[in-house]
This record gives C-alpha cells, structure tokens and sequence, in this order.
C-alpha cells in the first residue's frame, strides 16, 4: 500500500490554505473544513495585531526622525564651531584622553622608528646619555689594586686590593651597594684582599650589599698548575679552590673565560677578556716573574676609547697580548709600575693619555721613572699614583676624558706630598704650563734657574744675577672642581712662596710666604695631647694619625688624618717672627709667632688661616 499523498484529491480550500498556511498543522488533511477554517481565523488575528504593533512603531520612529531633523537643523543655524571645539579639547585635555590619544595615535610610529634607529644604530655612534665612570680609589698606602666601573646601571669590580675593609667604607660611602661583576686578575693577595681570599669572603658575607645579579669572572682557564713553580703555588690554588667553592655554596655564577670573549654592558660598552689559554701560558711556565704572567687582563671599550687593565703581567705576557688590544686612552700601570723593564712591542702602543698606578713606593719614593712611564710621558700622557692623587676618578662620556686628577678637582694630601719626591720638572720648564696637581721637584741650583717664571722673576725680563733657590718642589693642590682653581707652592731651602691658576683669571703673582731649609730638615714627632702652642723652634714636626690629631690643643683642624707642622724662621735678625705651617690632608693652614729680642720665647701668636680657603 503507498504512502504518498493523494494532492490531487484537495479541495480547492484547503489547497488555498496548504500554499499560503503550511505551518497551521502538519496533518490538516484530518480536520474538517469548519476546524480548518477556525484556525486560519486565529492567525490571521495574530497577523493583524502584529501589523497594528509594526504601524505604531513605524508612526513613533517617524515622529523621532522629525524632532531630530528639526534639532539638528536648529543646532547647525546657531553653532560657533571653534568654541566648541575648544571646549572639547579643553575637556579632553584636563580627563587625559588628548594625551592618550596623541601618545597612541600620533607618537607610536615615530617611537618606533626611533627605537629601531638606535638598535641598528651601529657601536661607534654615541648614546649622549651612556657614560662610564672609572674609578681607582685610594685605600691607604700599600693597598694594592683595585678599581670600579661603573655603566649601564651597573657596577663592576676589577681586583679587590689588600684591606676589604677601606673598599667596603669607600663603596658605602659613595652608595654603591649593588655590584653585579667581579673581575680577578689573578689570586696574589694585593688583588683578592688577603692571602686566601679572606677579604673575597668578608665582602660576599656583607649584608649591605646587593649580590642578586653578581656574577664573578675568574682567571687563568685552562692553566696548568702542575707546571707552576712558584714557591707559593699552593697558597694560590687554595685561593682559587676557596673562591669556586663559596660561590658555588652562595649560588653564585662564576665564569673563567676563554681569550677575547666579551663582557656587554651596553650597546656602546663591553670588556674583553685577555691572556687566556695554553697558546700564552706556554711561554710563562717558569719564567722570572711566572705567575704575575698569568694575570688575566681587561680591555674595556666605550663607544671609541679604550682602557687597559694589565694586572701584574711581566715583559712575556706584554709581548703575547699586544697583537690583541688597541692603543689604549687609559693605562692600569702593570704591576704597580715598577718593573725596570718592559716589552719594546707593547710599549709602541702606550700613546695613552693617562697611566695610572696604585701602590708605586718605587717611583714616587725615589723618583726613578720605568720604560712604561717614560713612554707614556714622553708621548704626552699624563702619570696619576692614587697614593699621591689619593681617589682618582675618571669619567668617559661624549668620546671625552674628565678625570679629576687632569683638572686639578681634588684636595691632595699635604703630608703625602712632603714626605715624597714626585716629579723629576724637565729642563726650561714654565712654570705657567705646569697646572696639573701633583708634586714635582729639581735637583740641584742649576736646573731650577732654567725655568720661567719663578718667583721674583719679571714677565719679560732677562735676571743678570738670577736668584740662588738650590733644588726645589713645587706642588699643585687643586681646590675647586667647578672652576679648575688650584694654588701653586714653591719650596726651597730659603724660599716659600705661593700662587693661584683659576680659568678666569690665570695666573696671580708669587706671594712671599717664608722660608727655612725645610726640605732638609729630620722629622719629630708630636705626641698625643701636645699643645701646638709649645712648638715654635725652627723645624718640622710630624703628626703620626687622627688620634694624636684631634688630641692637639690650639690646633685648627680635626679629623684630617697624619700632617706635618713646619716651623719657619725669617730671613732677617731684625725681624724676630716664625711662621707655623701646619699640613693635613685637606688643607694648609698658617700662623706667625712674634718672638722676643733674643728669639728664644714667644709673646704673642696670630690666630690660625687656612692658604686653601682665604
């Protein structure tokens, strides 16, 4: 029997309602034609209602259109367009939506054409807001190596010295707390403060410091320590083993690089690591200065300015590391400079406008210059010991070099510069050239009259009978880092006299401020709680420390450390006065004594000046 649908069977009604109302009922076949009939009346009730609802809306949206036309057509007749543009930014601008969308919209895009610019930009274009400050501070005589970088946000460490305690006071004093590198050179005491790394320990236990990001490079991978015959081989592979085995414990990173790899800083600023590997170790093994060889050195580039770090290294490691640096702008003098020779191929590229040294007796203590020294002098350079400079500080920025020893910015310490020889001054000499601060001297009568402009002498004129001053020391003291002011003192067995260089008005004239053999006069010493008041025979008195300083009565300063008194007698016998110099570390001060008839006792003393600051 079939299913299908018999159509041809409908009645003309219910086709007419199968067309037009197939959704009234699926098997509308079964109703009636009145049921059938019923329903359609139903829905078309709803039709209509419906279409009654549409019609209403339709009337309320044209109304709606018609008050809007006549709004808008109102509005556009009486419209100061400026004003309310004004007040619309006005009110963009005081809710931060102006800056939101200048920033977003219109900044974006030149934002990041210039971030892109200067990642491409290549190294040797300079980042006006990078520099890189490097400091050598002075922590005491004898204090070794040491010195701190500090770029990018971040601090280095190159050596430690001898004493941790003077370099964590120097640190916490200039807030560095945050060290992120430590460089060794090599495991010799003066360079990890103490024999076994005591003073490494001591700082890594230190609580004021931020130690989160350090990261420690360690030197001489891939040495052979078998082959060392060093007397003190052991105590430095303790070192060595005491320093992997407390970073390891602290989670420390260390890393003993390969030669030449690099240390980034910035996109301007990186170190390279030097004298590495068993192609330059072969050739210290069981040399003279063997294991100062094995130094590992450091060539810090900032944008095109380099600095030489050279740890101890000795002729053999200066020869095998020159084929790898550049001319360096700044030497870290090797081995305190105070080897008597040196390699003749590494001295060709010292054209290096500053060497610097710590720890130099040899030099400064008998005024013996080396080969380096020479060479750096004699190519123009500049030669700073922190033991007479004390904190040398240099800063590289825009491709220049300011460094406070240059410019005459710190105070040195007087008593450091009278117990030492300094400078040997070259043959003719003017005086008016010789603005650097630093302690320089002659020798004998017949080279200090070749030098121009000495005291008594007129601009300009030739002295028939020059005056007899003997061997000399002239010092430069720098007093003022803004205006580069310094004051001059010429000493000599019978003369004292002072000057000032400022930029803005050169040189003042020689002022006379006495005299009395005090080049060759023998030390005594005051003891703890003297009063200056009783030391006024001729002669010069020394000051051991802080401690005797601020027990003194009727002294003019404390807290300056060791200084020298020099009493000073007159030239004349009519004129009975000693002048009292009294040296400290940051400032010169003086005093006259009016003596009696016979010279024996003093009836009245002047108050206290200081020659710095008057």
């Amino acid at each position: 029997m079939s299913n299908e649908y018999k159509y041809y069977k409908l009645t003309p009604f219910k086709w007419f309602i199968l067309e037009n109302f197939p959704f009234i009922e699926a098997d509308f076949d079964a109703l009636t034609n009145y049921e059938l009939f019923c329903k359609l009346g139903k829905e078309m009730n709803k039709i209509i209602n419906a279409m009654n609802l549409s019609g209403e809306q339709v009337e309320a949206l044209t109304n709606s259109f018609n008050e809007l036309q006549t709004y808008v057509d109102n509005y556009f007749s009486s419209l100061d367009v400026q004003e309310e543009i004004n007040n619309k930014l006005d009110e963009m601008a005081e809710g931060g939506t102006l800056a939101e969308i200048i920033n977003q919209e219109i900044f974006t895009e030149l934002n990041n054409k210039i971030n892109t610019n200067i990642q491409n930009t290549d190294n040797n274009t300079l980042l006006l807001t990078d520099e890189c400050k490097i400091l050598f501070p002075y922590r005491g005589q004898n204090a070794g190596d040491c010195s701190i970088i500090q770029n990018n946000n971040k601090t280095i460490i190159i050596d430690l010295g001898v004493n941790i305690a003077e370099l964590i006071n120097y640190l916490l004093n200039n807030n560095i707390t945050k060290i992120d590198y430590i460089i060794l050179s090599h495991y010799h005491a003066d360079h990890i403060a103490g024999s076994e790394a005591q003073g490494f320990l001591t700082l890594l236990n230190n609580e004021n410091f931020d130690f989160s990001n350090l990261v420690v490079y360690l030197p001489h991978k891939g040495i052979d320590w078998s082959r060392i015959t060093d007397s003190n081989k052991q105590t430095l592979q303790n070192a060595e083993n005491i320093i992997k085995s407390s970073l390891t414990a602290k989670n420390i990173p260390y890393i003993e690089p390969d030669n030449e790899q690099i240390l980034s800083l910035s996109n301007i600023c990186n170190i390279k690591f030097l004298n590495i590997g068993s192609s330059f170790y072969n050739n210290y093994y069981g040399t003279y200065m063997e294991y100062n060889n094995f130094s590992m050195c450091c060539e810090l580039t900032h944008n095109n300015r380099k600095v030489l770090y050279t740890g101890d290294i000795y002729i053999e490691a200066q020869e095998n590391i020159t084929p790898y640096v550049s001319e360096p702008d700044i030497l870290k003098a090797p081995h305190h400079d105070l080897e008597p020779i040196a390699s003749e191929l590494f001295m060709k590229k010292l054209t290096s406008q500053i060497m610097v040294f710590e720890e130099n007796q040899n030099y400064y203590g008998s005024g013996i210059t080396t080969p380096i020294s020479q060479t750096i002098k004699n190519n123009g350079g500049k030669i700073y010991d922190t033991n007479i400079s004390r904190d040398i500080n240099i800063i590289l920025k825009n491709d220049n070099i300011i460094s406070n020893s240059q410019n005459g910015v710190f105070t040195l310490q007087a008593t450091q510069v009278l117990n030492s020889s300094g400078i040997h001054i070259p043959l003719n000499t003017d005086l008016n050239d010789l603005k650097d601060q630093g302690n320089y001297f002659t020798l004998i009568n017949d080279e200090t009259i070749t030098l121009k402009h000495l005291p008594f002498e007129k601009e300009g004129e030739i002295t028939a009978n020059p005056v007899q001053f003997g061997r000399c020391k002239i010092i430069n003291i720098g007093i003022d880092i803004t205006n580069i002011y310094i004051k001059q003192f010429f000493i000599s067995s019978d003369y004292m006299f002072y000057r000032t260089y400022s930029l803005e008005k050169s040189w003042s004239s020689w002022k006379n401020i006495t005299n009395q053999n005090i080049l060759d006069i023998t030390d005594n010493y005051i003891a703890n709680g003297s009063d200056l008041n009783n030391f006024y025979n001729i002669g010069k008195y020394e000051i051991n420390n802080n401690t005797v300083l601020n027990s003194l009565l009727n002294c003019p300063t404390q807290d300056e450390g060791g200084s020298i008194l020099l009493v000073l007698g007159t030239r004349t016998l009519s004129d009975l006065r000693h002048q009292i110099l009294l040296t400290a570390s940051n400032n010169i001060y003086t005093r006259v004594i009016e003596m009696d008839q016979y010279n024996v006792t003093p009836y009245s003393y002047s108050e206290w000046k200081s020659l710095i600051n008057q």
